[in-house]
């Protein structure tokens, strides 16, 4: 994270970064709201 924003690099190819996203964006969403102060 950079201040309070996610730098995520994603592979080159469309269904490497669309895999990808599909997998990191529970985690994003969990992640940020750890950065927010939220609990578990």
């Amino acid at each position: 994270m950079r201040g309070s924003q996610f730098i995520v690099n994603f592979p080159g190819s469309v269904r490497g970064a669309r895999l990808c996203a599909e997998l990191l964006a529970p985690l994003m969403a969990h992640g940020s709201a750890m950065a927010r102060g939220e609990g578990h």
